[in-house]
Parts: structure tokens; C-alpha cells; sequence
């Protein structure tokens, strides 16, 4: 059953909280160690398999663009599996974007790793903070009112003719 609560950064697993730890401060040798030899980073449809080129992912990623980085939430999908999602502000076009980094962990290392935007913001980051509320707000109305729908139209389906 996936837990969506917000984690405090002990409680990541130590691959994930170790290798974000290094991520975040570009020491790409430190973040690679938390790697399987044979494990596979997908960052926006682009893959990287295998230790070299995960290597070069690391070294190479973003590095054109001056950036910071915040984790803004977290949360265990199951024993091997972890989201931990990221805030970006910087000088890359849009100058902000949140992240889910999507890990997936085999004997005590990454062996995957999917970096996508987050879903609820994929299309919300080019909005000032105060628009950005009013449209996650304005989402999750709509979404309790789906459900609220969806049940709706379940029960009326159920009712006998």
C-alpha cells in the first residue's frame, strides 16, 4: 500500500538519502557509489545505462546552468521503492521546476532511477508562487469533486432498474 506521507530525511533509506546528499552538492564520484553496477537513470525520457553512463549523467547534468536544489517532499511506496521530490530554481529556462526523483533499490543500492516533473506541477512552473497556490488549490477541488462524481455515478449504476 503506498504511504504518501512526508518523510524527514533520516527516514530515506541511506542510498537515497546519500546519494541526494551528494547529488545536490554536484559530487557526481559520491553519488555514483550509491549505485548498482548495472543500474539505469531516466531523466525526461532520456536513459543511462550501466556505470559509465550514469557516471557521465552525473558529472555532466545541468551543469551548464547555475541551480538550487530543495527537497520539498517525500514518501515510501513500498520496501524497495522511493519518491522524493525536489524544488529547482535556477537560471535554465523556466527558472523553476519540482522533480520527482522515482528510486528503485536492490541490495542496499539505486538500481534505478526516474527523474520526471512532478505530476500535480508538470505545468504550473512558469506561474509567480501566489497564481502556483491558486491553481493547486483550484486542482484539488476538482479532484475531490471527481471523486465525489465517481462515486456518484458508481451508486446510481449499482441501483436496480
Amino acid at each position: 500500500m503506498t504511504q504518501h506521507t512526508d518523510l524527514p530525511s533520516d527516514l530515506l533509506p541511506p542510498a537515497v538519502r546519500q546519494f541526494l546528499g551528494a547529488h545536490i552538492v554536484r559530487d557526481a564520484d559520491t553519488a555514483s557509489s550509491f549505485l548498482a553496477e548495472d543500474a539505469v537513470i531516466v531523466d525526461q525520457d532520456e536513459t543511462f545505462r550501466g556505470r559509465e553512463e550514469t557516471d557521465a549523467f552525473l558529472r555532466d547534468a545541468g551543469s551548464e546552468f547555475e541551480y538550487t536544489t530543495e527537497r520539498i517532499g517525500a514518501h515510501r511506496v513500498d520496501d524497495t521503492h522511493w519518491v522524493v521530490t525536489v524544488r529547482l530554481e535556477g537560471t535554465f529556462p523556466g527558472g523553476v521546476a519540482e522533480l520527482d526523483y522515482r528510486f528503485a533499490l536492490r541490495d542496499d543500492l539505486i538500481a534505478e532511477l526516474v527523474i520526471a516533473n512532478h505530476p500535480v506541477c508538470r505545468n504550473l512552473h512558469h506561474l509567480n508562487l501566489q497564481w502556483r497556490e491558486k491553481c493547486l488549490a483550484q486542482i484539488a477541488i476538482v479532484s475531490t469533486v471527481a471523486g465525489h462524481w465517481s462515486r456518484a455515478v458508481r451508486r446510481a449504476r449499482a441501483r436496480p432498474s
